[in-house]
């Protein structure tokens, strides 16, 4: 099927968002559609751009974006990595995928940290018919607490708290990196994977920058999905891992805090980042992600 892709905006939180609809280049009558939401600190020419194309392929209208501050989005400070306001950001893009006459249903899809954001806005929104997750992340809390604990975390939120007044008396801002900077043997193996993919030419694209608004931890380490767990019900909730996944048990997690219906499907061989854009998982995953989307 020949698909194309338009260049679209919408407005969250008074911010022009810039975005893309990929669809099939025929449109006779209505189609499904399904919003992707984009990995922490991504843009919309990363992964999400490698699903949405696949999606419309089958006959789709997939719809990726910029969140607010990053790529090609307004939104000052930049690089404001705010679970709550890309929740919000879902929610203004599924009204828009709503006043678009030729979609019917919408689903939605979210990727690693998108999972988690996506997952928060359809706990209150009942215009998504169903919601799949792939590599996703839910509990942000869990996650820094667990590697940082109670002292680390104060100590880092004392530090964010400086960068905000820093920033008002200043104008300037002394981001912090999103990806590792280097490899190293030592890192953890997901670490690892993130500077494969975010620092080289495999997932540097678009307009993507290493960059991360200090104060983005205030919210990023009291946010958990695991919180809206149980109010997703009756909306179905798909989760999707790969068996070589250090991030798996996030799913897992969520599958256990989860009311029916649920499921949680793994890809053999896949890490973290596989499903990101490997073709032999990233395949298996949307044929598993069209079925349950039908």
């Amino acid at each position: 099927m020949t698909i194309t892709k338009k260049s679209v905006y919408f407005i969250s939180n008074g911010n022009r968002i810039a975005a893309e609809l990929h669809q099939p280049k025929e449109i006779k009558h209505k189609c499904p559609a399904v919003i992707i939401a984009a990995p922490q600190a991504g843009v919309k020419e990363q992964t999400v751009q490698i699903y949405a194309e696949k999606l419309a392929k089958k006959g789709f209208i997939a719809l990726t974006f910029d969140h607010s501050s990053f790529g090609a989005s307004e939104g000052e400070p930049r690089f404001h990595e705010n679970p709550f306001n890309k929740a919000e950001d879902c929610r203004n893009a599924i009204t828009f995928l709503q006043t678009l006459h030729y979609v019917d249903e919408i689903h939605g899809l979210g990727i690693c940290s998108g999972g988690g954001y996506l997952a928060h806005a359809v706990a209150s929104d009942r215009r998504v018919k169903s919601l799949a997750t792939v590599s996703a992340y839910f509990d942000h809390r869990g996650f820094y607490h667990n590697i940082m604990g109670r002292d680390g975390i104060l100590d880092l939120l004392t530090q964010t708290n400086k960068a905000r007044e820093h920033y008002l008396t200043t104008g300037e801002i002394n981001y912090l990196p999103h990806a590792p900077e280097s490899d190293h043997l030592e890192m953890p193996r997901l670490f690892r994977e993130f500077y494969e993919y975010y620092m080289t030419d495999r997932g540097a694209k678009g307009l993507y920058e290493s960059k991360f608004l200090p104060w983005s931890y205030e919210s990023l380490v009291n946010f958990s999905a695991l919180d809206i767990a149980d109010r997703l019900s009756p909306t179905p909730l798909l989760m999707i891992v790969g068996t070589e996944a250090d991030s798996a048990y996030e799913s897992e997690k969520m599958f256990d805090a989860a009311n029916e219906p649920k499921k949680l499907a793994r890809i053999e061989g896949s890490n973290h980042i596989g499903l990101y854009d490997v073709d032999e998982y990233v395949n298996q995953a949307i044929d598993i992600i069209i079925k349950f989307f039908k």
